[in-house]
Protein backbone atom coordinates (compact mmCIF):
# COMPACT_ATOMS: atom_id res chain seq x y z
CA UNK A 1 0.00 0.00 0.00
CA UNK A 2 1.40 3.21 -1.32
CA UNK A 3 1.88 6.10 1.15
CA UNK A 4 -0.99 8.03 -0.45
CA UNK A 5 -3.44 5.27 -0.28
CA UNK A 6 -2.60 5.31 3.47
CA UNK A 7 -3.17 8.82 3.53
CA UNK A 8 -6.47 8.95 2.28
CA UNK A 9 -7.63 5.91 4.48
CA UNK A 10 -6.49 7.61 7.77
CA UNK A 11 -8.29 10.91 6.26
CA UNK A 12 -11.55 9.18 5.72
CA UNK A 13 -11.58 7.48 9.43
CA UNK A 14 -10.49 10.44 10.95
CA UNK A 15 -13.42 11.91 9.55
CA UNK A 16 -15.93 8.98 10.01
CA UNK A 17 -14.47 9.43 13.68
CA UNK A 18 -15.54 12.88 13.83
CA UNK A 19 -18.54 12.55 12.36
CA UNK A 20 -19.81 9.99 15.00
CA UNK A 21 -18.61 12.39 17.58
CA UNK A 22 -20.89 15.41 16.22
CA UNK A 23 -23.78 13.00 15.84
CA UNK A 24 -23.60 12.12 19.47
CA UNK A 25 -22.32 14.33 21.47
CA UNK A 26 -21.52 17.55 19.36
CA UNK A 27 -19.40 20.24 18.42
CA UNK A 28 -17.46 20.56 21.54
CA UNK A 29 -16.68 16.98 22.04
CA UNK A 30 -14.17 16.80 19.24
CA UNK A 31 -10.74 16.83 20.81
CA UNK A 32 -8.22 16.16 18.28
CA UNK A 33 -6.34 13.84 20.95
CA UNK A 34 -9.56 11.78 21.27
CA UNK A 35 -9.48 12.18 17.19
CA UNK A 36 -6.32 10.49 16.99
CA UNK A 37 -6.79 7.77 19.22
CA UNK A 38 -10.23 6.69 17.96
CA UNK A 39 -8.78 6.94 14.30
CA UNK A 40 -5.89 5.14 15.29
CA UNK A 41 -3.23 7.40 14.09
CA UNK A 42 -1.40 10.30 15.43
CA UNK A 43 -1.73 13.54 16.20
CA UNK A 44 0.38 14.81 13.96
CA UNK A 45 -1.48 12.81 11.06
CA UNK A 46 -4.61 14.51 12.06
CA UNK A 47 -2.61 17.50 11.54
CA UNK A 48 -1.14 16.86 8.20
CA UNK A 49 -4.49 15.65 6.69
CA UNK A 50 -6.59 18.71 8.01
CA UNK A 51 -4.23 21.56 9.22
CA UNK A 52 -6.64 22.53 12.45
CA UNK A 53 -9.98 21.53 14.65
CA UNK A 54 -12.26 23.93 12.67
CA UNK A 55 -11.00 22.38 9.48
CA UNK A 56 -11.61 18.68 10.56
CA UNK A 57 -15.50 19.50 11.46
CA UNK A 58 -16.02 21.56 8.07
CA UNK A 59 -14.47 18.19 6.44
CA UNK A 60 -16.94 16.16 8.52
CA UNK A 61 -20.13 18.38 8.24
CA UNK A 62 -19.42 18.70 4.31
CA UNK A 63 -19.31 14.59 4.07
CA UNK A 64 -22.33 14.58 6.01
CA UNK A 65 -24.33 16.73 4.19
CA UNK A 66 -23.40 15.18 1.69
CA UNK A 67 -24.09 11.41 2.12
CA UNK A 68 -27.24 12.13 4.32
CA UNK A 69 -28.72 14.70 2.41
CA UNK A 70 -27.77 16.18 -0.94
CA UNK A 71 -26.77 12.98 -2.27
CA UNK A 72 -30.22 12.13 -1.47
CA UNK A 73 -31.71 14.55 -3.12
CA UNK A 74 -34.52 13.69 -6.16
CA UNK A 75 -35.61 15.74 -9.10
CA UNK A 76 -39.08 16.92 -9.05
CA UNK A 77 -41.67 14.35 -10.10
CA UNK A 78 -42.98 15.69 -13.22
CA UNK A 79 -46.56 17.02 -12.86
CA UNK A 80 -45.59 17.20 -9.31
CA UNK A 81 -47.39 20.73 -7.28
CA UNK A 82 -44.76 23.23 -6.63
CA UNK A 83 -46.01 23.08 -2.81
CA UNK A 84 -45.27 19.06 -2.47
CA UNK A 85 -41.98 19.43 -4.66
CA UNK A 86 -40.84 22.24 -2.07
CA UNK A 87 -42.32 20.61 0.84
CA UNK A 88 -40.56 17.49 -0.11
CA UNK A 89 -37.41 19.17 -0.40
CA UNK A 90 -37.92 20.35 2.87
CA UNK A 91 -38.22 17.27 4.47
CA UNK A 92 -35.15 15.78 2.40
CA UNK A 93 -32.79 18.69 4.01
CA UNK A 94 -34.49 18.88 7.79
CA UNK A 95 -35.26 15.17 9.07
CA UNK A 96 -31.87 14.07 8.86
CA UNK A 97 -31.42 17.17 11.23
CA UNK A 98 -34.33 15.78 13.16
CA UNK A 99 -32.65 12.57 13.71
CA UNK A 100 -29.14 13.91 14.16
CA UNK A 101 -29.63 17.50 16.03
CA UNK A 102 -25.81 17.28 17.25
CA UNK A 103 -25.39 17.71 13.90
CA UNK A 104 -27.66 20.33 13.16
CA UNK A 105 -26.16 22.02 15.97
CA UNK A 106 -22.58 21.41 14.12
CA UNK A 107 -23.40 22.38 10.85
CA UNK A 108 -24.70 26.12 12.24
CA UNK A 109 -21.66 26.59 14.54
CA UNK A 110 -19.64 25.87 11.42
CA UNK A 111 -21.43 28.13 9.04
CA UNK A 112 -21.53 30.83 11.20
CA UNK A 113 -17.57 30.89 11.42
CA UNK A 114 -15.05 31.94 9.07
CA UNK A 115 -14.88 29.79 6.30
CA UNK A 116 -18.17 28.70 6.89
CA UNK A 117 -19.08 30.36 3.26
CA UNK A 118 -18.32 27.06 2.14
CA UNK A 119 -21.24 25.44 3.61
CA UNK A 120 -23.18 27.47 1.90
CA UNK A 121 -21.85 26.80 -1.65
CA UNK A 122 -22.31 23.29 -0.87
CA UNK A 123 -25.68 23.05 0.00
CA UNK A 124 -26.68 25.65 -2.91
CA UNK A 125 -24.94 23.57 -5.48
CA UNK A 126 -26.52 20.63 -4.33
CA UNK A 127 -30.43 22.37 -4.03
CA UNK A 128 -29.81 24.51 -6.85
CA UNK A 129 -30.65 22.37 -9.93
CA UNK A 130 -33.52 20.92 -8.16
CA UNK A 131 -34.96 24.27 -7.09
CA UNK A 132 -34.57 25.13 -10.93
CA UNK A 133 -36.80 22.71 -11.71
CA UNK A 134 -39.45 23.00 -9.26
CA UNK A 135 -39.87 26.35 -10.45
CA UNK A 136 -39.68 25.92 -14.39
CA UNK A 137 -43.28 27.09 -16.18
CA UNK A 138 -44.09 29.20 -13.44
CA UNK A 139 -44.41 33.14 -13.59
CA UNK A 140 -40.75 33.95 -13.28
CA UNK A 141 -41.55 37.03 -10.87
CA UNK A 142 -43.33 34.81 -8.62
CA UNK A 143 -40.72 32.10 -8.82
CA UNK A 144 -37.68 35.02 -7.86
CA UNK A 145 -40.58 36.07 -5.03
CA UNK A 146 -41.35 32.75 -3.50
CA UNK A 147 -37.54 31.68 -3.47
CA UNK A 148 -36.35 34.86 -1.87
CA UNK A 149 -39.43 34.80 0.81
CA UNK A 150 -38.16 31.11 1.38
CA UNK A 151 -34.04 31.56 1.41
CA UNK A 152 -34.77 34.48 4.22
CA UNK A 153 -36.82 32.70 5.75
CA UNK A 154 -34.37 29.74 6.11
CA UNK A 155 -32.09 32.11 7.41
CA UNK A 156 -34.09 33.79 9.78
CA UNK A 157 -35.11 30.05 10.86
CA UNK A 158 -31.27 28.52 11.37
CA UNK A 159 -30.23 32.05 13.25
CA UNK A 160 -32.90 31.06 15.67
CA UNK A 161 -32.21 27.80 15.67
CA UNK A 162 -28.60 28.36 16.62
CA UNK A 163 -29.79 30.69 19.39
CA UNK A 164 -31.34 28.48 21.18
CA UNK A 165 -34.61 29.56 20.88
CA UNK A 166 -36.53 26.56 18.65
CA UNK A 167 -35.52 23.02 17.56
CA UNK A 168 -34.81 21.88 14.28
CA UNK A 169 -38.69 20.17 13.75
CA UNK A 170 -40.19 24.02 14.50
CA UNK A 171 -37.90 25.13 11.43
CA UNK A 172 -39.70 22.45 9.15
CA UNK A 173 -42.99 22.97 10.18
CA UNK A 174 -42.39 26.26 9.63
CA UNK A 175 -41.50 26.23 6.32
CA UNK A 176 -43.99 23.67 5.29
CA UNK A 177 -46.59 25.99 6.70
CA UNK A 178 -44.55 29.35 4.50
CA UNK A 179 -45.00 27.20 1.56
CA UNK A 180 -48.59 25.95 1.67
CA UNK A 181 -49.20 29.72 1.99
CA UNK A 182 -47.17 30.83 -0.42
CA UNK A 183 -48.11 28.09 -3.32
Amino acid sequence: MSGQEQSGDAAGRIVAVVTAMLESAGYDCVQLADVAKKARVSLRTVYQAFGSREELIFAAVESWMDAEVYQKMGPPVPGEPLSKALTRQFRQIFEPWERHPHMAHAFMRAKLSPGGERLVKQGFAAAEVTADRMFEGLDPEYAADVRAILTNLVYGLAFRFAAGEILVHEMRETLERAVRRLT
